[in-house]
């Protein structure tokens, strides 16, 4: 040590105002470390640098690609040739957030930052002057940013100044040797401290552009100076890791480093926990197994070795990276084996192995753990089959009380507790051994006849408030034991019919409030009151119900702990409700009971331990993620006198404070990661809307619930603004909506972690979806506007009919009589409205389903009445006019009748406009073909028309309808008279032989 004789008692007193706390060693409670690697995602193990972005992401550089991690997932980020923006390089060699909230990112081979706005990462094409014109990015340091935004790197061999804004850089020389592994710090006074790990430090002033050269090999200090890492507190000393003395710090009177006090070591990268009301610590990579975390105030340090049994240990490796969550406290350490952290909200129980023996058998599992009454730190801890250790809990120490050294009467031990005046009890081999750990004397005592055999175990004991010792066997009996006579008696318990109990292991005992001693069996609870000498039988039926334990609770309640859930009895022992599976339990095969200070009962299950508060009824759930060494809960599980909670192990246990094991403050984080249309990444800005386009009938946004601690706990709630009101609770990331109606609409978020508390905030989504233009409102105004239209003008048109037959039979002469009634019928014909209901219903289904075909399908309904409206009053219209209509009208009806119906016209074209018929006729012909005839899409019916010389033949096979409907036959009677006034050749109709239907159509020539 080479610190001035003033500054031991300095940095001491310094130390202890800092924590607030004595220089008495503190205990630094029980620390499980969690694993990341590249089997949970991570892009490679060796982890040289750590960041955490403004939106709460963790970012892990590696020597192959750039990690980015949410708790739940790993997303990796590597350099994409010819793509610019992918980061430069996938050797990762420092990250750092800027002020605003920038994460820059430093690579072998350029630099560029990550926009989180833009979700883009941005290259930096920088060059020195030496070589401005070099094609070869350069290195990068890890770059740090002092108070006025500033950036400050090592380029190459350069110091390099960056404008955070403009991004104008400036470089100055290095006056010594360089090499890679180096970091470059900017203190809050405007220094800049430039390390060269275990060469250099060197300081550099700002103002005057100045280098000193402030420890390292240049400038040998007393022992060969290491310097390694360089971080400032928050009252501003300036401290140095060293690989030989773990720790200097900057005296800024004499402006040199001192050595702290008793700090000798190997430390490397660094970083200081300051927490209130506690001691400062640091943790530190170095030591002996690559990971130390060190009392600041009292210089204890605690190193972490590798423990192949336990997968919450060190990896054994060498520490590259450290950071901590200030708002989490989560400790980051990044090593060669991958990312380990420590979480002080997630593994909740202390978790302690015991020492392994050569000998090991199954029957190694801890049975019961006691504190002891004098010694503070020390404990005892009973073991199936092994004996009694000592343990010292401060150095995790054990010593062995075994039947070879005389320290118990037999390894078999079952069960542990401690009576009034610190005696440990413990039940083994033929009966209960008395130990006074003051004077180590122990004393047994036997189980009376013939209970005392080489079969015979005590299997639990209890210590009742009279003193007077109370214990369970395999032999389905109670043993009351008086530690001051030595005497002991079999207490002989009774079935709820009287009859004696059958034989049966009693595996726990316990003492209600009155005194009654409690225990359990194969059929409900057995109840023994000493002051009556007699015993209640609860909870017997048919078929058995196995009961385990039972406690009494603050609330005067008894909780029987049962194969079937805990029942829960008021104090006229009448049961009030049950707890299992159905309301909050994950397991309702009860093992064990306890109750703690606060009143909550502590349930411990085939699968899990149970904390259930009767108050609120809540239940809480514990296993393996929370540090449990096992599940299934069959041993030793107590509530301790110091009120610390014991859960047994196989070769370890489990210890922790109830108290302890709740109050995750700490929210989740929530950050939209993509939105998906529907397997895409669609185009989108941060804090703009979101337009869904017509064919994106799929949307999924990807969410991120930022959240370290039992991540798997974590639950989203979201809603959709103008689609639902009602929140929608899940634990995947991804939410999905399909077939949203068109309209704006806004998706909210949120989440809550596994003790319940919700985010800060909610994430709002809003985004718009762009309707199909048939279901726009212009889109249905105009198709309106037409429909009404469509009606009007057939309306207009019936009455105008109406009148002309009106004028028509006002004005008829006998002569023309016959000519009149004609046209009369005729014009019924056309005014029917039965075949444009008919369209107009296809019309409104079309709209719906075939946007395309519904244009066409109104094209040429209004074609087919514009030729009514057009024709009405014309005797005679050319074949190519007549034509151009049927065929509209064949549109119609094949949308009506889909595949069921076909019109095939073989006329020759240069015939088309020689000959003329009346209006109307196919169509006529066509609607009687329709309504006679039966069709289906294996027989469709099939209308032909040809023509013979001067005359048109429409026929069709003859498939009439098993009930067809009524014909009046006006249809073609009205061809048939309309012909007889236009030409004396007349019109045929009927059946062939080979079973067709055919009309002979005059076809004319207008003279």
């Amino acid at each position: 040590m080479n610190a001035t004789r003033w500054t031991y008692p300095a940095i001491i007193a310094l130390l202890f105002l800092w924590g607030g706390i004595s220089p008495a060693t503190s205990q630094p409670g029980f620390i499980s470390l969690g694993h990341l690697t590249t089997e949970q995602g991570l892009s490679q193990d060796f982890v040289g640098s750590i960041a955490q972005d403004r939106e709460g992401f963790l970012w892990f550089g590696t020597n192959d690609g750039l990690t980015r991690f949410d708790g739940r997932r790993c997303v990796v980020f590597r350099h994409q040739p010819g793509d610019s923006t992918s980061i430069p390089d996938n050797t990762i060699t420092g990250l750092t957030l800027d002020g605003q909230g920038r994460l820059w990112i430093s690579t072998m081979r350029g630099m560029c930052y990550y926009d989180s706005d833009t979700r883009r990462f941005h290259r930096l094409r920088i060059r020195t002057p030496q070589n401005p014109l070099r094609k070869q990015e350069m290195f990068f340091s890890n770059i740090s940013f002092d108070k006025d935004g500033i950036g400050w790197a090592l380029a190459d061999s350069m110091l390099m100044r960056l404008d955070g804004t403009t991004f104008q850089t400036a470089f100055f020389k290095i006056p010594c040797k360089t090499k890679s592994e180096c970091q470059v710090y900017a203190d809050s006074k405007g220094r800049v401290w430039v390390t060269f790990v275990g060469q250099h430090l060197l300081r550099f002033e700002v103002i005057t552009k100045q280098f000193t050269y402030m420890r390292g090999l240049d400038k040998p200090d007393g022992p060969r100076p290491w310097p390694m890492w360089i971080q400032e507190d928050s009252r501003g000393i300036i401290w140095n890791s060293d690989w030989d003395q773990i720790f200097y710090t900057y005296d800024e009177v004499h402006q040199r480093f001192v050595n702290v006090p008793d700090s000798a070591g190997i430390a490397t990268v660094f970083i200081l926990e300051e927490r209130p009301g506690k001691p400062p610590v640091a943790w530190a990579g170095g030591g002996n197994h690559g990971l130390f975390r060190l009392d600041l105030a009292s210089m204890k340090r605690w190193e972490f070795p590798k423990n192949a049994r336990d997968p919450y240990s060190h990896n054994n490796s060498r520490t590259y990276a450290l950071y901590r969550d200030p708002q989490t406290g989560i400790v980051w350490i990044g090593t060669e084996l991958g990312v380990e952290y420590y979480d002080p909200n997630g593994v909740k129980f202390g978790r302690v192995l015991l020492p392994e023996k050569p000998d090991q058998n199954q029957f190694y599992s801890v049975s019961g753990l006691m504190p002891d009454p004098v010694v503070p730190d020390r404990y005892w801890v009973s073991v199936w089959a092994v004996g009694l250790f000592e343990w010292q809990r401060n150095n995790n120490s054990f010593k062995l009380y075994d039947y070879n050294n005389k320290g118990v009467y037999s390894n078999e031990i079952f069960d542990l507790t401690r009576d009034a005046q610190g005696n440990l009890w413990y039940a083994t081999f033929k009966g209960v051994e008395r130990f006074d750990p003051r004077t180590g004397k122990r004393q047994h005592f036997m189980q009376p006849a013939p209970w005392n055999t080489d079969q015979d175990k005590t299997l639990c004991v209890e210590i009742g408030p009279d003193g007077r010792v109370w214990s369970g066997n395999n032999r389905g009996g109670i043993v009351e034991t008086n530690p001051a006579t030595g005497k002991t008696r079999i207490i002989k318990l009774r079935q709820y019919d009287g009859k004696p109990l059958p034989q049966f292991t009693l595996w726990d005992i316990k003492l209600d409030r009155k005194g009654r001693v409690m225990t359990s069996s194969y059929n409900g609870l057995l109840r023994y009151d000493p002051a009556t000498d007699t015993n209640d039988h609860l909870l017997h039926r048919e078929p058995p119900l196995y009961a385990g334990d039972a406690v009494c609770g603050l609330d005067g309640r008894l909780y029987v702990g049962t194969a079937e859930g805990v029942y829960v009895l008021d104090e006229r022992d009448s049961v009030l409700f049950k707890l299992t599976t159905e309301n909050g339990l994950r397991n309702q095969n009860i093992r064990k009971l306890e109750i703690d200070r606060q009143g909550n009962i502590w349930i411990a299950t085939a699968n899990g331990l149970h904390r259930y508060e009767p108050q609120s009824g809540r239940i809480d759930y514990f296993s393996k993620a929370d540090g449990l060494f096992v599940t299934d809960l069959v041993g030793g599980f107590r509530v301790l006198p110091n009120g610390e909670l014991f859960v047994t192990g196989e070769y370890s246990f489990n210890i922790a404070a109830p108290e302890n094991l709740f109050g995750n403050i700490h929210p989740p984080r929530l950050a939209l990661n993509n939105i998906l249309i529907p397997d895409r990444k669609a185009p989108w800005t941060p804090g703009q809307p979101l337009a869904l386009h017509p064919g994106e009938a799929v949307v999924t946004f990807d969410i991120a619930a930022i959240h370290f601690t039992q991540p798997e706990k974590t639950v989203l709630a979201y809603r959709l603004e103008g689609f639902n009101e009602q929140w929608t609770e899940t634990q995947q990331n991804t939410i999905t909506y399909t077939n949203l109606d068109g309209g704006r609409y806004k998706l909210l978020v949120r989440a809550r972690n596994g003790d319940g508390v919700w985010s800060e905030e909610t994430l709002e989504i809003p985004f718009r979806v762009v309707p199909p233009f048939y279901k726009t409102w212009w889109f249905r105004t105009l198709l309106a506007l037409l429909l009404a239209g469509i009606v009007a003008g057939v309306s207009l048109y019936r009455r105008q009919v109406r009148e002309r037959l009106e004028a028509m039979k006002a004005r008829s002469e006998e002569l023309e009589k016959q000519k009149l009634l004609n046209e009369i019928a005729l014009l019924k014909t056309q005014v029917n409205p039965h075949f444009l209901f008919n369209s107009l219903s296809i019309l409104a289904s079309l709209v719906h389903t075939n946007a395309d075909l519904s244009e066409q399908f109104i094209d040429q309904l209004s074609r087919s009445y514009r030729y009514i409206l057009e024709q009405k009053d014309q005797s005679l219209v050319t074949m190519r006019t007549e034509l151009a209509f049927i065929r509209s009208y064949t549109f119609l009806l094949k949308i009506r009748f889909e595949n069921k119906f076909d019109l095939q016209i073989l006329l020759e074209d240069t015939s088309l406009d020689q000959y003329k018929i009346a209006p109307l006729t196919l169509q006529l012909l066509v609607e009687n073909a329709v309504k006679h005839n039966r069709m289906s899409a294996k027989e469709p019916l099939i209308v032909e028309v040809t023509a013979e010389g001067e005359t048109l033949i429409v026929r069709n096979a003859l498939q009439l309808r098993p009930n067809p409907e009524a014909s009046t036959g006006t249809g073609l009677k009205n061809i048939i008279s309309r012909y007889a006034l236009l030409t004396d050749r007349a019109v045929e109709a009927g059946t062939t032989a080979d079973g067709y239907f055919v009309v002979r159509v005059p076809l004319l020539r207008e003279h």
